[in-house]
């Protein structure tokens, strides 16, 4: 569903449709539910690391649901907007999104492997997902760990460019913001 619209359109296609904007908030919800779950975790001792661990793991199975679906409504339902800006900001912008869906996906991937890898079941809420793999080695596990480590750093880093970006919409008033309020 797309169509053309000039730049100063401030009716509601000018916005993107409602599933889109809450598969927006909500995965940016869930990734700072993770920043914070997974920084917290190892600051305290039993029971409130095991409680941030089953928070982390819910939270990363939520996100795991949640981009699958958000990738099928993109790709079936949401709606698709013309370009506001220059098609260098634009191909950007889109290189952005596409980058965090694929870092967000192998980062969820890393998580479970890690997990599973240790022959342990990922927690969600008080449900258990039990391991479908067998025990991994143990530099196998550490190297998992390791990765999902550092790809959440470079995950953050992204996600403040991302901040960083829609500020300056915001501050240049050129609607680009607004599109996902």
């Amino acid at each position: 569903m797309s169509g053309t619209l000039s730049i100063g359109t401030s009716s509601s296609t000018a916005r993107y449709d409602r599933g889109t904007i809450l598969f927006h908030w909500g995965t940016a919800a869930l990734v700072l539910c993770l920043a914070l779950t997974g920084e917290l975790l190892n600051t305290f001792s039993h029971p409130v690391h095991h409680a941030f661990a089953i928070a982390h793991m819910t939270c990363g199975v939520v996100l795991s649901v949640v981009m699958l679906a958000r990738i099928a409504w993109r790709l079936l339902a949401g709606r698709h907007l013309p370009v506001k800006q220059s098609r260098s900001l634009h191909q950007l912008a889109f290189a952005v999104a596409m980058g965090l869906y694929a870092l967000i996906i192998t980062e969820a991937t890393l998580g479970f492997l890690w997990r599973w890898g240790h022959g342990r079941a990922m927690a969600f809420f008080a449900f258990s997902i039990p391991s479908p793999l067998a025990v991994f080695p143990k530099n196998t596990t550490s190297a998992l760990g390791s990765a999902h480590w550092w790809l959440a750093l470079v995950i953050i880093a992204v996600v403040l460019g991302h901040v960083a970006a829609a500020v300056w919409h915001l501050r240049r008033r050129d609607g680009v913001f607004s599109r996902m309020l």
